[in-house]
Parts: structure tokens; C-alpha cells; sequence
């Protein structure tokens, strides 16, 4: 389960000022559901789904996955978290010397 509860990431501009990227966002994932994220250019998506994904940190709220707020994690607690987050990216990063097969396992094999 996902519940995101409050979650805004604001980024400071060299002027002084600031670009709200995520605004008081929430939302409630069950767990085995499947949902998309999808919207305009520059409406968020990405910083939402680093922040879903622990590579960013919210700026407010919490990211809470099965009991565990993302967003508080730091130090190896947080790189022990992020071994069991995984994302499908849009574009196809492959490695092309690797047959599909290889490519699904390579990060198992890095991760031992």
C-alpha cells in the first residue's frame, strides 16, 4: 500500500525565488493495483515519481510504503528501502550487448 499525505517538493531558482513542482499531493494506492501517472509537460510527474521512488525527499508530507514513511528514511535505512522500489521507465534502457533475458538479470545479479 501507498498513501501520500500532504507531499510538496519546492525547488529554489538562482533569483531567490522558487518552483512549487508538487503541491499538498494526495494519494492512496492499494496494494496490486496498477495506476499511471500521466499529465502535461512540467505538471509534476517526474518529481512526483522521484519522490515515490525515495530519490528525492519531499520538501512536506509523508510517502508511507506498507508502514514505512520514505520520506524520513536517511543512511543505509533508506538504501535498504530503495533495494525493494523498482520503476519501468518510458524509454527502453537496455544494455544492447545483453539479450532481454540478461538484461532482467543483471540487476539481480547485482543486487546478490
Amino acid at each position: 500500500m501507498i498513501d501520500l499525505t500532504g507531499v510538496s517538493k519546492v525547488y529554489p531558482v538562482k533569483n531567490g525565488g522558487q518552483v512549487v513542482a508538487l503541491d499538498g499531493v494526495n494519494l492512496h494506492v492499494d496494494r496490486g493495483s496498477i495506476h499511471g501517472i500521466v499529465g502535461r509537460s512540467g505538471a509534476g510527474k517526474s518529481t512526483l515519481i522521484r519522490c515515490l521512488t525515495a530519490l528525492e525527499k519531499p520538501t512536506e508530507g509523508s510517502i508511507v510504503v506498507d508502514g514505512l514513511d520514505l520520506a524520513t528514511l536517511s543512511g543505509a535505512r533508506l538504501r535498504a528501502a530503495r533495494r525493494h522500489i523498482g520503476m519501468v521507465f518510458q524509454a527502453a534502457n537496455l544494455l544492447d550487448a545483453r539479450t532481454a533475458a540478461e538484461n532482467i538479470g543483471y540487476p539481480l545479479k547485482l543486487a546478490g
